[in-house]
């Protein structure tokens, strides 16, 4: 009776394995345990993880492989994971001085702590009817054990212009005095995302796979759309034209979910997006694949959405 290919590809992880035995780190090179045939919707970072090994390894054993430009049929070369791992484990820690201590790493990345989003006032002026609304803390799912080395975001927008940075800035506001004058202040805030220039009616991109959390207009973010993506990631998107996605949808990296727009207080067309895990807002240039592309199928696709549908457009 013929193997399956899992069956295959496991008998050859395991001679892998064997092959590890008596050899030292330098004498090991990644040697391919499979090869599988490029599938339409594939792309590099989703054959790596679907295949639990590194996206790095499969390029240095594929010489001259393209991460955006695989082809429907294309044969790639995959590592043993076995292999893999036991080679850069043994390889890192070699290179550890005896005396040499790991540095300790900030408080704030050891022990995360859910922050108030207020000054982007996520929570909606007309909710859908939903109590988890009456906090803007609660917008984020707290989930325990996220891993962010694993976290790979594709660009939600192609033209990857930055107007506005993460971080500190500072903000104005109109005031009123017990007086009654108005006057403008200006004060220290916080920017807890990106904001991306693009021209209005821009496809706006789903940054990894999840499930639709929120869809919604707020006074400040406009129409705006939170993906959750399991392991307590969710990223934020915000300003759109329209929205072409429901709550409870479930995305694939890659896909159209809204347009570029100006909505809410947004002074320009542009998109602002967040990341945030286990509720702690990080800054989403620290993420960011530079290299990775829509695959062509996928772009064919996202062309007809929003064509005959209009979701939730405000």
């Amino acid at each position: 009776m013929p193997f399956s290919f899992t069956q295959t590809l496991r008998a050859a992880l395991c001679l892998g394995y064997l092959g590890l035995i008596g050899s030292t780190p330098q004498d090991r090179k990644i040697a391919p345990a499979a090869q599988v045939t490029v599938r339409s919707g594939d792309t590099l970072t989703g054959i790596a993880r679907r295949l639990n090994v590194s996206r790095q390894a499969i390029l240095d054993l594929n010489n001259g492989l393209e991460a955006s430009r695989l082809r429907i049929g294309q044969k790639i070369k995959i590592p043993s994971s076995t292999q893999e791992s036991s080679k850069t484990a043994k390889d890192k820690f070699s290179l550890l001085p005896s005396k040499q201590s790991l540095p300790s790493l900030p408080s704030s990345e050891v022990s995360p702590q859910l922050v108030s989003i207020n000054l982007l006032g996520v929570a909606p002026s007309n909710s859908d009817s939903d109590p988890s609304w009456t906090s803007t803390r609660r917008l984020f799912t707290k989930i325990k054990n996220a891993t962010l080395d694993t976290v790979d975001l594709l660009w939600p927008v192609e033209t990857r212009t930055i107007s506005s940075a993460w971080g500190p800035r500072i903000r104005s506001a109109t005031v009123k005095l017990s007086n009654g004058i108005k006057k403008r202040i200006r004060y220290q805030g916080s920017h807890q995302g990106i904001d991306l220039t693009a021209l209005t009616g821009t496809n706006v991109y789903a940054a990894m796979d999840g499930t639709v959390e929120r869809v919604g207009r707020d006074r400040k973010l406009g129409n705006y759309i939170v993906i959750n993506h399991g392991n307590g990631f969710e990223t934020i998107y915000g300003h759109h034209k329209r929205n072409l996605v429901q709550r409870g949808d479930e995305v694939v990296r890659g896909q159209k979910i809204a347009e570029v727009g100006r909505t809410g207080n947004a002074t320009g067309p542009h998109l602002h997006f967040e990341f945030h895990a286990e509720g702690v807002p990080h800054n989403p240039l620290s993420y960011l694949n530079d290299q990775e592309e829509i695959p062509s199928e996928l772009q064919a696709r996202n062309a007809e959405i929003g064509r005959s549908t209009k979701k939730n457009n405000f």
